[in-house]
């Protein structure tokens, strides 16, 4: 799994917070539910020949149970510029009967599904509104997906996989009320491009509510909501991804 190399960008923005002039970082754990449908380019068909039809992650793949996992997220603010990041994954292992051809794989199979979700989201915002109180700041950003997805007949058959790590560039506006000891931080970000073989549109809202019950100490919670609907290649195959992924992180972490 290359999800490991998403580590990295975030860390260094961590390492970078610890020396800027303000910043806050926060460690939880979100609970999250993956939806929507993934298709990969029959076999019958020559390259091109045809758009690959998606099958139902719930009941075709087997994909319907929420998984849960560290949730990271940091910010620099170095006024009126600030730099925030996130990052988490969804992992789920599920079998169910195709309903349409994934790849070499026929329709009507028994399968059995595995998928590696990872999130990482980098953005750069700018203090257009700062006033005691609120705060208004728009900007843009790049959110990566990887995304590693296997299916593999359960009597022995084939195995499918689609394996892409997807950077997607996005405008976003960020605001932030600050009623301290309580605060709301919400992110909305999103973008449609059709770039070479790429085809993709996609939508990221990030809503956390904090609590400092102390000096330089925040407990929060929130609810994380990404849309992504991309058209592209894996391996030379055609593949589709319409996928939404939602839930609720919860967690603490340090301001200065």
């Amino acid at each position: 799994m290359e999800s490991r190399r998403l580590v990295v960008p975030f860390a260094a923005l961590l390492l970078a917070a610890c020396s800027g002039p303000g910043f806050r970082a926060h460690v939880g754990y979100i609970e999250a539910a993956l939806s929507g449908d993934l298709g990969l380019a029959s076999d019958s068909l020559p390259a091109g020949g045809g758009n690959p039809i998606g099958v139902d992650l719930d009941q075709a793949l087997g994909l319907e149970d929420e998984s849960g996992s560290l949730y990271a997220r940091a910010e620099v603010d170095a006024g009126p510029l600030r730099v925030s990041g996130s990052a988490f994954r969804f992992s789920e292992t599920g079998t169910g009967r195709l309903t349409a051809d994934f790849g070499s794989i026929s329709v009507g199979t028994d399968v059995r599904s595995d998928i590696d979700f990872t999130n990482a989201r980098l953005a750069l915002a700018f203090d257009l509104l700062d006033i005691p109180y609120l705060r208004l700041s728009p900007g843009i950003g790049v959110d990566v997906f990887d995304i590693d997805a296997s299916v593999q007949a359960t009597a022995g058959g084939p195995e499918e996989r689609i394996d892409e790590i997807l950077p997607i560039p996005m405008v976003l506006v960020q605001g932030e009320v600050d009623l301290d000891p309580f605060g709301l931080t919400v992110d909305a970000g999103g973008l449609t491009f059709d770039v070479s073989d790429w085809d993709a549109t996609f939508f990221d809202l990030e809503a956390m509510a904090t609590f400092s019950p102390v000096d330089h100490v925040e407990l929060f919670v929130g609810y994380r909501f990404i849309l992504l609907d991309v058209d592209g290649e894996s391996g030379g195959d055609e593949f589709t991804a319409d996928l939404e992924i939602r839930g609720f992180f919860v967690g603490g972490g340090l301001r200065f």
